[in-house]
């Protein structure tokens, strides 16, 4: 399963058990993909998505292991795993998501974001700005041209990654991969200089 993200929040909107000050996380590149990790990266797909949208062990695996794209985890106190970035080179989702979505283009230049998940209790603009530049940087930094991804409008992603990641709204689908609800098709050019 792909193209999901968790419900943003900002800090005086958090759900209760987040109150006060966000915890502080780290953001660092996969370089090893182990059964821990897995275990770990699998526990934070089972606390953010509905079960249709869940990706399974195998399917992270799978993923994760892609030397072609770019994949971060995020830690908080103690180690622990709080959440997750995924991508691929848009070329490698091609013909996985072209029937979902007819405009989508096959392209070596792009790198897509598989899924982006965040535990509930680590889900707010400062974690998400942080991970989002990490991610925005090793993007730039490997050259691609834009970054692309679908976003699930009901959670927010899609206003956020708009708002705060610098993401451009293309397109609509209004039931992506059957999940009788719609995701937003979006686009960051890297190549651009950002407006002031």
């Amino acid at each position: 399963m792909s193209e999901k993200e968790p419900n943003f929040y900002n800090q005086e909107d958090a759900p209760e058990g987040a109150e006060g000050k966000p915890e502080e996380i780290r953001v660092e590149k996969i370089v090893n993909v182990d059964e821990e990790l897995l275990k770990q990266v699998l526990e934070v797909e089972n606390a953010s998505f509905p079960e249709g949208m869940r990706s399974d062990l195998e399917e992270l695996k799978e993923i994760l292991e892609n030397p072609n794209g770019i994949h971060l985890i995020v830690r908080g106190k103690n180690e622990e795993t709080l959440g997750y970035l995924s991508s691929l080179r848009q070329s490698e989702e091609y013909e996985d998501l072209k029937d979902h979505d007819p405009s989508f283009e096959d392209s070596i230049e792009n790198l897509y974001i598989e899924s982006i998940a965040l535990k509930p209790s680590a889900r707010n603009i400062k974690n998400f700005n942080k991970l989002f530049s990490v991610f925005k940087n090793m993007a730039t930094e490997s050259g691609y041209e834009k970054i692309t991804m679908h976003t699930r409008v009901s959670e927010g992603l899609s206003n956020v990654a708009q708002k705060r990641g610098g993401a451009k709204f293309i397109r609509r689908i209004e039931n992506w991969h059957d999940f009788n609800e719609p995701f937003d098709y979006l686009e960051i050019d890297l190549q651009k200089e950002p407006e002031k």
